[in-house]
């Protein structure tokens, strides 16, 4: 099994820019979402062209990639290597992974394709990644690999929501919710641990959402900040707005003394920002899976 060659697909609910992809040969498929009716994805569309659409959009769905797309890609790579790991986005927000294990029990794919049900998303995904890079050089094969993530794969993610609108758009919350959150500066905090967010607390200020993040993140390492050394990673999402994520990256350096080499710093993926919008900050908490 060990030598066998396996190669990683993921789409783009993990963040990854298309270039990351290309220098570490995995392959990815862009999620497409529409605003106003006119089709997107991460892969085809800039930063700054995104949230230019996304502020004047009044209509906004996300969709998962079509069974066309998949089949084709995972068939290119067959040619190519033995075996397939095939991470599309958690089944906790799509129904991307029950269709990718429609796709694979066809007989071109059995035994060689596993669709991996990995509850992680945006830059726990990236850690998770990096967790199967060293899986592989240990020398696990595909199937074990896939059983050990859906087995202990562990991520939480909080993210902090600076504007209700687009939070309306996307229709999660009514005109009036909206126009009060906004008035009165609120800030809903959203939690995810691989399925939807939902929401676990609202701060008045950006900051002091911040602050109620990293609570939540002490609170679920029992306040062992030991933790940080071996089993946890603290990373930091955002969108469109860097300096606010820096500052959120030397809060967790503050707080819990954590390397700021140590903190990665990874986009929110535009399928998620379609309904959170700009300055979007999230505090991601990650166990490594241990090898």
């Amino acid at each position: 099994m060990a030598d066998k060659k396996v190669k990683i697909l993921i789409d783009t609910s993990s963040g990854l820019s298309k270039e990351y992809c290309d220098e570490k040969d995995y392959e990815i498929i862009g999620l497409p979402f529409l605003l106003d009716d006119m089709e997107y994805n991460d892969l085809n569309i800039t930063e700054s062209e995104f949230f230019d659409k996304l502020k004047d959009a009044t209509k906004i769905h996300t969709s998962q990639a079509s069974i066309e797309v998949v089949t084709a890609k995972l068939k290119e790579m067959l040619k190519t290597c033995d075996e397939v790991l095939y991470l599309p986005i958690t089944s906790g927000l799509s129904s991307a992974y029950n269709t990718g294990v429609i796709i694979t029990s066809d007989d071109e794919f059995k035994d060689k394709v596993y669709v991996v049900d990995h509850r992680t998303i945006s830059v726990p995904e990236k850690r998770l990644i990096e967790n199967i890079d060293l899986m592989l050089s240990k020398g696990l094969g595909a199937k074990e690999i896939k059983e050990k993530i859906e087995k202990e794969s562990k991520n939480d993610i909080w993210i902090v929501v600076d504007n209700f609108d687009y939070l309306k758009k996307g229709g999660r919350v009514d005109a009036v919710t909206a126009t009060i959150g906004n008035i009165l500066n609120i800030k809903p905090i959203l939690y995810s641990d691989g399925g939807k967010f939902s929401a676990v607390k609202k701060e008045r200020g950006l900051r002091n959402a911040f602050d109620s993040m990293l609570d939540f993140v002490e609170k679920t390492i029992d306040g062992d900040l030991s933790k940080f050394k071996s089993d946890y990673a603290l990373d930091v999402a955002y969108s469109k707005n860097l300096d606010l994520a820096n500052e959120m990256k030397q809060k967790m350096h503050d707080r819990f003394n954590i390397d700021l080499d140590n903190i990665h710093v990874g986009m929110l993926p535009q399928v998620v920002a379609c309904h959170t919008g700009p300055n979007t900050i999230g505090a991601a908490l990650y166990r490594y899976i241990k090898v």
